[in-house]
């Protein structure tokens, strides 16, 4: 299926109704006031009511160590942990509320090397600006519809990085090994 149909089959899809949309609690975590607000704007216009702004990393820390959010949308310039730092110390810690949330992380330009080190990190996604309300719509009911297992190993906790499956021939190493009788 294409990509294209399958965001517009999670746009219609039962489980992301209005109702379920209004429910969610979103954090945005942003250096720029206008920039958090504007993102805070442009959820509230696809339904979302419960809508958190932050415009520095300690802020964003406090918000998300008190609540449990649904997702939290982090741009990459935050301070003074910028958006990577601080989605592996929200990976990190393992009694943080929002280990397993949705991180989607929002760039103005990211090289090759940023974004393998965001997806290492845990980014759950990824929106380049300008951003529009129907990308990030999209992103979240993507990721919120269809959420990748989470992964916890010595020196990685966050979303699994594969993004498909892989038909392996032969003995699939992927798999956890079955205990023994």
């Amino acid at each position: 299926m294409c990509v294209y149909r399958r965001f517009t089959a999670l746009l219609h899809d039962e489980a992301m109704e209005k109702s379920a949309i209004a429910k969610l609690r979103i954090l945005v975590a942003d250096p720029s006031a206008y920039m958090a607000g504007l993102a805070a704007s442009l959820l509230r216009g696809i339904g979302i009511k419960s809508v958190t702004e932050v415009t520095d990393s300690g802020a964003a820390q406090i918000a998300f160590s008190r609540q449990r959010y649904n997702a939290i949308v982090i741009d990459a310039a935050l301070a003074p942990l910028d958006g990577v730092a601080l989605t592996r110390a929200i990976r990190a810690n393992p009694d943080s509320p929002n280990r397993d949330t949705t991180i989607i992380l929002v760039f103005s330009e990211i090289s090759q090397a940023e974004l393998i080190r965001a997806r290492d990190a845990g980014v759950t996604e990824f929106i380049r600006k300008p951003m529009s309300a129907s990308i990030l719509d999209l992103r979240l009911r993507a990721t919120l519809a269809n959420p990748r297992d989470f992964v916890t190993a010595p020196t990685y906790a966050g979303p699994d990085r594969r993004r498909r499956a892989v038909n392996v021939k032969g003995h699939n190493r992927r798999k956890s090994p079955q205990p023994a009788p």
